[in-house]
């Protein structure tokens, strides 16, 4: 293979990680966030809120 192409699929596979490990920021769920109806909106706060205190009691 020429080495263009494997610089391509190279940059594709780390997008796809990219996109993967933003869907769990949060800043990921904000901009789903407005879309959503109130029902959905109040268990994500939720599921939020509970990932945020796991992630207090690492620290």
């Amino acid at each position: 293979m020429s080495k263009k192409y494997e610089k391509k699929i190279k940059t594709l596979k780390n997008k796809k990680k990219d996109k993967r490990l933003t869907r769990k920021s949060p800043m990921a769920d904000g901009r789903v966030f407005k879309s959503q109806s109130i029902k959905k909106q109040k268990k994500m706060l939720q599921d939020l809120k509970k990932k945020m205190d796991r992630s207090k009691r690492i620290w």
